[in-house]
């Protein structure tokens, strides 16, 4: 199985990044992505990604937008943690040393000096090899983690940082998974037929966050 997935990265190391939108002069895939996933495949890094799912004609709307909101969003955005910052800012700021490559993306706004960080598509989502895998029953694109959940997302926001970097906790008083558990967002499963969990759980969230973000209270409610 390695061998087939070293393949698919051999072909996305040569073939350009052809089906990219505005920002395919980015560049194919850069081979000096770090590291491997639990099933020793390559990742390619976050360029490569966009370079397809930028191209609203191949994606559709809907994917093209949680595009755009990925781009918009804090994850994606050139902060002030540079690339030459301490590994224990980087496993969360760059999990994969793949966020320099977003800078052509970002082209007009300040970027710290040693380059800038993001957290990438493989970061939450898993290694883009797997997605070009078809499967077998109905041959659809395959992800590891197509919706991540607060696992995923506890990689990062779980246990944050004290001590120096004490700031991470304001507002959230430590770990956040654990108050997340604990809390009723965690527990929109329970609740499937009250209008409430539409969007009042953790699955509501994800599914109307990027149609409902800036709405005000009376537009939410009509």
């Amino acid at each position: 199985m390695n061998k087939f997935y070293g393949l698919i990265l051999m072909l996305l190391l040569v073939v350009p990044a052809a089906c990219g939108g505005g920002s395919s002069d980015a560049g194919p895939v850069t081979p000096d992505v770090p590291g491997l996933d639990e099933e020793g495949v390559q990742y390619i890094g976050v360029n490569r990604c966009l370079s397809c799912h930028e191209n609203g004609d191949l994606v559709g709307a809907a994917t093209l937008a949680k595009t755009v909101g990925y781009l918009a969003s804090p994850h994606a955005n050139p902060g002030t943690v540079g690339s030459d910052a301490a590994a224990e800012c980087l496993k969360c700021h760059d999990p994969l040393g793949d966020g320099r490559h977003l800078e052509p993306w970002f082209a007009a706004q300040p970027k710290p000096a040693a380059g800038m960080t993001a957290v990438g598509c493989e970061s939450c989502h898993g290694a883009g090899p797997h997605h070009l895998v078809m499967l077998a029953d109905n041959s659809t694109p395959n992800h590891p983690n197509p919706t991540p959940d607060y696992q995923v997302c506890g990689r990062c926001h779980g246990e944050l940082p004290t001590g120096s970097m004490a700031g991470h906790n304001q507002g959230s008083g430590g770990d956040v998974t654990a108050k997340y558990l604990a809390g009723k967002h965690a527990q929109g499963w329970l609740l499937p037929f009250f209008p409430c969990a539409r969007c009042h759980s953790d699955e509501g969230y994800r599914g109307h966050v990027v149609a409902t973000l800036g709405m005000t209270a009376d537009e939410l409610q009509a």
